[in-house]
């Protein structure tokens, strides 16, 4: 769902800042800030790379309050 372009038939479980934010249809920096205040979990990998996992991203997309 998330990733359309990979050729292997499986998600991949952890992304990056730019693959969620034009999953969002939010700027980068949007992202980026989400992650510092809290509001979308994210890990560092190394100095500079932040991977994000698929199902948190989603989950931020979830209705609320029940509506379906």
């Amino acid at each position: 769902m998330l990733m359309k372009k990979q050729s292997q038939s499986r998600a991949p479980e952890m992304v990056g800042v730019d693959t969620a934010a034009e999953y969002l249809d939010v700027h980068p920096i949007t992202v980026r800030r989400w992650i510092a205040q809290g509001r979308l979990p994210a890990q560092r990998v190394g100095p500079r790379l932040i991977r994000i996992r698929v199902a948190d991203i989603e989950r931020l997309t979830a209705p609320v309050g029940g509506a379906a």
